[in-house]
């Protein structure tokens, strides 16, 4: 039975109206598996803006929030694995034993970028006041803050940290 997937767009499913679609075959045994809609420009360019207009509320939340977003998604990935697995064998006609893995390895991955969010990253050096380093951190946006924060060495916990000086960045 050929399944019958539809566009997701901005948290909707869509059917596409043009009625165009893609085959997808398994390259083993050259039967058709699936179609898929032929998206048009347009309605990639409604997914896109989709898709911007949604990352502006999810860096707004919290680094563990989203880290907890990246777990459960793992966590649905171990729950579906099989299917996962025979879904990769079925269209790139890979061995069923490295699907699996593939599965696998994705969960994996999601699990550890969802543990960045308990790293600090940034630059760190020494200040010129005794018993002080100091992070500078940025983010890549057009206008974005940045902290330049110090500890006592005897204090590590970013809890800890006083807030120094705020710069205003623009890249």
């Amino acid at each position: 039975m050929t399944v019958l997937h539809r566009n997701f767009i901005g948290g909707e499913s869509l059917a596409v109206e043009t009625g165009d679609r893609i085959k997808v075959y398994n390259p083993a045994r050259d039967t058709m598996l699936a179609e898929i809609p032929d998206t048009p420009a347009e309605i990639v360019d409604r997914a896109v803006q989709a898709a911007k207009k949604a990352q502006k509320g999810w860096a707004k939340l919290p680094a563990i929030q989203r880290a907890n977003a990246l777990r459960r998604i793992s966590a649905k990935i171990r729950e579906n694995a099989d299917k996962i697995a025979h879904v990769i064998s079925e269209e790139q006609g890979k061995v069923l034993p490295l699907a699996k893995v593939e599965a696998a390895f994705t969960a994996d991955y999601l699990d550890y970028m969802a543990e960045w969010a308990r790293r600090i990253e940034g630059e760190i050096l020494e200040s010129d006041r005794p018993g002080e380093t100091i992070l500078f951190s940025a983010s890549r946006s057009a206008s974005s803050p940045a902290y330049c924060r110090g500890t006592s060495r005897s204090s590590s916990s970013p809890a800890s940290w006083d807030r120094r000086s705020f710069a205003e960045i623009r890249s």
